[in-house]
């Protein structure tokens, strides 16, 4: 017969044995599921995605989008063709009356908002065909925000955005989590490029109408931040009247979100004028704002205050901004 000692250990072999025979199911799957479509189970804190985007650029947006789309949607797919605008800001031309050539400029302002119940469904109207769920994946250390149909290995996803946790100790406080585009986010093989909003090389002067030094590090604190009270997405840039830019001041494409524990207007200086994109207090609609000091007071608050240089939240910590208070 078998002794204690020996019986001890063979029972323990086949004990380890057996679990290690019903792991493979679950191990398999999380091997087979494809890097686009591994999510990252955490508690989902996105209440709403917003876009802007000039109108004319968002509508080729779409255009792309629907070619792409019709191509392939087995791993990807491209969630502009789905969704539509929510607001459209009309915006006048400030020199029309003496340039009426310029009459379709600037453009139109396109405002896009897709919102999420607590679990991550969309619960905005879209023409995807089924129920589209947001999910972080671990495609990247940092991970993307998605759009996904489902669970299956072979759902496609819709990429929103990356989320950005933090570079290094020296990343700004306040600043994480945020969601970035690709101009914003940090690449050891581009990091000393130009176009890296928050690296070394980029120059504001040289840069801000393609790249706007507006992005999601400035977004994040002024979200996470309890005491401010909005969410101001002006580009604060060099005054440039012999390129026809002669206000220093102007509503960008750029992309946002926004939690479940508060509520902020998302406001902008385009040209002369303020606007409100988003979230508008007292349940006021999405539009001009006539004057932003009597706005502001109204609803206790001091007006908004240019950054103290652009982009605020750079790499380098000797030379970031701040917003005065």
């Amino acid at each position: 017969m078998m002794n204690r000692t020996l019986k001890s250990i063979v029972l323990t072999i086949l004990t380890g044995w057996t679990s290690l025979a019903s792991m493979p199911l679950l191990a398999q799957a999380q091997e087979a599921r494809p890097s686009w479509n591994h999510w990252i189970k955490r508690p989902w804190e996105m209440r709403y995605f917003i876009y802007v985007d000039p109108e004319r650029g968002w509508k080729y947006s779409q255009k792309l989008a629907t070619q792409s789309n019709q191509k392939s949607m087995k791993e990807d797919f491209a969630w502009e063709q789905f969704f539509e605008a929510q607001t459209v800001l009309r915006i006048p031309h400030w020199e029309l009356t003496q340039k009426p050539e310029k009459v379709k400029y600037p453009e139109d302002l396109v405002v896009g908002v897709i919102e999420f119940d607590k679990n991550g469904w969309v619960t905005t109207p879209h023409s995807f065909g089924k129920p589209l769920r947001g999910r972080l994946n671990s495609l990247r250390p940092s991970g993307y925000i998605v759009l996904s149909p489902g669970d299956a290995l072979n759902d496609p996803v819709g990429t929103l955005g990356d989320w950005f946790i933090g570079l290094n100790e020296e990343t700004a406080d306040g600043v994480t989590p945020a969601l970035c585009g690709s101009d914003s986010m940090y690449e050891p093989m581009r990091s000393s490029q130009e176009y890296y909003v928050y690296g070394k090389q980029y120059k504001v002067k040289e840069s801000w109408s393609s790249t706007p030094p507006f992005q999601c590090r400035e977004w994040a604190w002024q979200m996470h931040d309890a005491e401010r009270p909005y969410i101001d997405v002006t580009n604060y840039v060099p005054k440039e009247p012999q390129y026809g830019y002669s206000h220093g001041t102007y509503i960008l494409p750029f992309i946002g979100w926004g939690t479940f524990d508060r509520q902020k207007p998302v406001i902008g200086k385009h040209a002369n004028t303020w606007y409100c994109l988003h979230e508008c207090p007292n349940g006021d609609q999405p539009g001009l704002i006539a004057d932003i000091a009597a706005w502001a007071n109204a609803n206790g608050w001091t007006p908004p205050k240019p950054p103290t240089r652009m982009p605020v939240f750079t790499d380098n910590p000797k030379r970031r901004g701040y917003y005065p208070k």
